[in-house]
């Protein structure tokens, strides 16, 4: 067997050996038989090695050949075969896949007909809760269109008995009424008369007022046209700033009353063996004078000038520094408010006119009286008869004499000021603690500790104004503030003071009931 052919022995002795190269040939019909047979009997016998020789060699290259065919188209057999394999493996991973999908997609669509078959059981629901709320409200309609018919039907019933038993009362009390009040009927006829004839009388004095009013706002043109023309004619009092903040006017002022309050204050004039009824006189004239002790302790003094520095500059304020004061005919609080509310107005709208205006009203006001030495009495009698008690008799003349002056000088500055342009604006209403608008009184006693805020009968004491702050508002707006100077509600010396009154309260309760049991034992031993 050799190239999957087969022959005999005897056929293989009786012809001669064949190559392989014409076996191949043969094989592969290439070769007719015949031919090899007759060509293998006409060649020689010598030759028949060489021949078997070369096609040995011919043999062999043809099966380098075909040995190299064989290897490509096993190597493209390997290669087909390992597609297959991947294609094999791809194709199972595509199912495998596929399958998951499938798998999930099955998952879901089941999920979904289960969600559909809720959704649809809640819109059945749905629906049948509709169709029942529509028929309940219907049902309900119906029941509160029967309710409303009644209730009308029952209420025009009841009003209908109501207005009769109303009528017939009604009725009776006219009669009752007209029978017991005749005479008060006739007494009311007359009112109503009388008030008839009022209403009349008002209307026509409503009319005379609206002619006054009318006449009012013509000559208020009028006034408003002279004031411009005055405006035009004569120039606006101005002066320079310093002249309102400078210490020779308010500052003078204030160092003269801080001068006089420590020269008449500092000793004190009353007998300290019976201080009770000056005390509770002086808690009645002013409650500044509630947390001031009347003894000779630094306290006391300190809390004593600066009290009646207070209720000094109170008074110079309350009665003289007031916008549209008048000396010889003090204005009451209505109709200085009036002048001060016209006087923002004007000044809101345009302060020159504000100026000329306040001008021509001062004149006015002035033109009354120009001598002021009653208003300086009537304030120094003020002042006096509340620090009367403090003050030694022997030097009211001397006191009044220094508060003359004082007074004076604050009358001639507020003349002076009050018609200048610049509007000049005082605050008696210091804080309870310092700020930078405020100056604080000083407390200089060494063995004095700080304190918190004191209080006086359970309430919170107020801060001292020894002087107001001023702010002046010029034209130019340029506006400037002359600090204030108050005692406030931190300094030490309150809390002494109040400490001193305690102390002297309970002494003054001790003294009492010690009498009190004096005069029990003597009466006992009687």
């Amino acid at each position: 067997m050799m190239n999957g052919s087969t022959q005999s022995s005897a056929e293989r002795e009786c012809r001669a050996p064949q190559s392989r190269r014409e076996q191949r040939l043969e094989r592969r019909g290439k070769v007719p038989r015949a031919t090899r047979e007759s060509s293998n009997q006409t060649v020689d016998t010598p030759q028949k090695p060489i021949d078997r020789l070369l096609s040995l060699i011919q043999f062999l290259e043809s099966y380098d050949c075909d040995v190299g065919q064989i290897k490509q188209e096993f190597g493209k057999l390997m290669e087909k075969d390992q597609r297959i394999k991947d294609l094999t493996t791809t194709v199972q991973e595509l199912q495998h896949s596929n399958n998951e999908v499938g798998q999930r997609l099955k998952d879901e669509s089941a999920q979904l007909s289960a969600q559909r078959e809720i959704f649809d059981e809640r819109e059945t629901s749905l629906r049948d809760s509709e169709q029942s709320f529509e028929l309940e409200k219907q049902r309900w309609k119906e029941e509160y269109k029967a309710f409303e018919k009644k209730q009308k039907v029952e209420h025009d019933k009841m009003v209908e008995t109501q207005k009769r038993t109303i009528e017939t009362q009604l009725k009776k009390w006219k009669e009752e009424y007209a029978r017991e009040k005749s005479s008060e009927l006739e007494q009311i006829r007359k009112e109503l008369a009388k008030v008839r004839q009022e209403n009349t009388d008002l209307t026509k004095k409503n009319e005379n007022d609206n002619t006054t009013l009318q006449l009012y706002m013509k000559e208020y043109e009028k006034q408003g046209a002279e004031i411009s023309e005055l405006n035009s004619r004569y120039s606006v009092q101005t002066l320079p700033i310093l002249n309102y903040s400078s210490e020779r006017d308010f500052s003078n002022i204030h160092q003269s009353i801080t001068t006089i309050m420590h020269t008449y204050f500092e000793e004190l004039a009353l007998d300290s063996l019976d201080l009770e009824q000056p005390q509770n006189q002086l808690h009645d004239t002013d409650d500044i004078f509630k947390c001031i002790p009347l003894t000779a302790s630094n306290a006391s003094k300190f809390l004593r000038i600066r009290g009646a520095q207070c209720i000094v500059s109170k008074a110079i304020y309350s009665s003289i520094w007031q916008p549209f004061n008048v000396p010889a005919m003090p204005l009451g609080p209505e109709a200085g408010e009036i002048l001060i509310q016209i006087s923002k107005v004007v000044g809101r709208q345009d302060r020159n006119k504000e100026n000329v205006w306040r001008n021509i009203t001062f004149q006015g006001l002035d033109s009354i009286s120009q001598n002021h030495s009653e208003q300086v009495y009537q304030q120094i009698t003020t002042i006096l008869n509340v620090l009367r008690p403090l003050i030694p008799l022997n030097r009211h003349a001397d006191f009044n004499r220094d508060m003359n002056d004082v007074i004076k000088e604050s009358v001639l500055l507020w003349d002076r000021l009050k018609r200048d342009s610049c509007i000049v604006e005082f605050d008696m209403q210091p804080p309870r603690l310092a700020t930078t608008d405020w100056d604080a009184e000083p407390w200089l006693q060494r063995d004095s500790i700080e304190v918190g805020i004191p209080r006086e009968n359970g309430k919170h004491l107020e801060s001292w104004c020894l002087f107001p702050k001023i702010v002046f508002k010029p034209l130019s707006g340029e506006q400037s503030t002359l600090p204030g100077h108050a005692l406030f509600v931190d300094s030490p010396a309150f809390q002494e003071g109040l400490d001193e009154l305690n102390r002297q309260e309970e002494e003054i309760a001790q003294t009492r009931r010690n009498f009190a049991r004096r005069g029990t034992i003597s009466r006992g031993s009687h």
